[in-house]
Order: C-alpha cells, then sequence, then structure tokens
C-alpha cells in the first residue's frame, strides 16, 4: 500500500515537472491560449490590403509576451504580430459553472477593457503606438501567417479566425537614451525627450487616460519618434485636457526616467529638464 502511494506521489510530480519544463521551454506560448480570442464587442475590422498581405507573408518568430497578448516578430524585423491572449475568454467559460457569478461581470469588463484600449489607439493614435492594423473579431479577408514558437516549432494559422494587431517594431525607450549617451548625441536625446513628453501630452490633450503609463516598458521610439508599444487600459477622461494638469501627470510620470538618467546618464539631465520646462 505505502509503496503505490509513492509511485503514485512520483507519477505526479513527474507530470507536475514536465508540465512546468514544457511552460519553461515555451515561455508560456501554445495555440490554446489564443484560439476563441476574439472580441465581445461590435467592431469590424478594417479592409486587408495587398501591402498587409506581403508583410504577413513572413514568418513571425516569438518575440515575447505580455498580460493582453503574444508577440511574434517578423523575418524583416520590421514589424510586430500582437495576438490576444484569451485568458478572459477562458476565464468566463469556466465561471459560468462556478458558484462565483460574481466575477464573471468583472471579467467581462477586463476583457471589454483591453479591445476598447486598441480601438481607442487605432481610431486616435496610430502614429503614437505604431498600430497600423487592429483586427479585434472574426472576419472572411485575412491571410493564413506562419508563426515560429520558442522552441523552433512551426504553426500555420488562418488568421480570419483570431484577434491580432500588427505594430512598427521599436527600440525600447531607456535603451535608446544609453544609446544617445553613449555616442553623445545630446541633440537626439533633446529630440527624443521631446518626442516622448509631446506624445503623453497629446493624449491628455484628446481627453485619454492611460493607465499603465510605464515609459521603461512601455514605450520606445521608431527612428526618433516616441511610440507607445503596450496600448492601455486608455479610457477617456475630461479633466486631462486641463494644461496643469497635464504638466502634474508627465512630471510624475517621467520620475523613474529622470531616476534612471541620474543613476547610468546624468550628462543627459539638461536635456530632460529642458524639454519638461517647455511643456
Amino acid at each position: 500500500m505505502i509503496k503505490r502511494i509513492f509511485v503514485s506521489i512520483f507519477i505526479l510530480l513527474a507530470i507536475w515537472g514536465t508540465a512546468r519544463f514544457c511552460h519553461y521551454q515555451t515561455k508560456g506560448f501554445r495555440l490554446a491560449k489564443i484560439e476563441g480570442n476574439t472580441t465581445c464587442l461590435e467592431q469590424d475590422s478594417p479592409p486587408m490590403t495587398n501591402d498587409l498581405r506581403v508583410i504577413l507573408g513572413q514568418k513571425f518568430r516569438y518575440f515575447g509576451r505580455g498580460l493582453q497578448s503574444f508577440s511574434f516578430l517578423s523575418e524583416d524585423g520590421s514589424t510586430v504580430l500582437k495576438l490576444f491572449n484569451n485568458r478572459y475568454q477562458r476565464r468566463l467559460f469556466w465561471l459560468r459553472i462556478t458558484p462565483f457569478q460574481e466575477k464573471i461581470a468583472y471579467n467581462r469588463e477586463k476583457w471589454k477593457m483591453t479591445f476598447t484600449s486598441y480601438q481607442i489607439a487605432f481610431e486616435n493614435l496610430r502614429d503614437e503606438t505604431g498600430l497600423f492594423y487592429f483586427h479585434p473579431a472574426k472576419s472572411k479577408d485575412c491571410p493564413k501567417v506562419t508563426l515560429v514558437d520558442p522552441i523552433g516549432i512551426q504553426h500555420e494559422i488562418d488568421l480570419c479566425n483570431y484577434a491580432f494587431a500588427l505594430q512598427k517594431k521599436v527600440t525600447m525607450a531607456y535603451p535608446y537614451f544609453a544609446s544617445c549617451a553613449a555616442k553623445e548625441d545630446f541633440s537626439g536625446a533633446a529630440r527624443g525627450f521631446r518626442s516622448l513628453f509631446s506624445l503623453l501630452k497629446g493624449k491628455m490633450e484628446q481627453g485619454i487616460d492611460d493607465h499603465d503609463p510605464l515609459i521603461r516598458t512601455n514605450f520606445g521610439f521608431y527612428e526618433d519618434q516616441a511610440v507607445q508599444i503596450d496600448i492601455g487600459p486608455f479610457s477617456y477622461d475630461s479633466t486631462l485636457k486641463d494644461p496643469k494638469k497635464q504638466k502634474e501627470e508627465i512630471e510624475k510620470i517621467s520620475i523613474p526616467l529622470r531616476h534612471f538618467l541620474e543613476n547610468h546618464h546624468p550628462q543627459l539631465l539638461p536635456q530632460f529638464y529642458d524639454a519638461l520646462q517647455s511643456l
């Protein structure tokens, strides 16, 4: 009897260990996590152009993941394909058969917020987010695309059935400023700070609130133009149209960037302060 218990425990631990190993090797990605990931909102996808078909004719290799999506980078290194994580859809499916009915509304709202943020960005902030295509609902006009997962396995999927977005590939903000410092490109750093603060101010002038404005992880540069790559959660807040509040918010958002410069690249602080004071 004791031997059977130990054998059962060993088998369970082996299964758990194998599952964790596979999760680690694949960075948590599997096709099941993007199946059925389309929106619950009434949103139409824009037309699929020939230029977009050319872009999607490349293979896309696993690039990273966030709470909202899994990212894949095109072979030419210019485009990021984001396939939305179906975490909220899966939760809602299982919550229907549990006693935790009060959690349904919460997860439905989070699901809605993800797509609403991308819709706000696509309609109002395409240049500012590098977002040039957004496919929230099923359609009939998208091509198939080849994904290469973290362990090199290729998967061909029909994009008609998936919620996805296409964005420009950027250089992240902190490495961008570090590169400016290394090259003593003070004018480039100055343009970068002005562009970054102008992006933040421009969103607020439209009354668009950002609940996660972390410069280190969510912003980058395409050439010398600031781009917000992590979209949202966005919402509308008319109080942000007040210039005084805009300045206060940008000063608060930029505090971690100022600390980064103080600790690593203090020679860029004059350009940072000049850009901040010009708001």
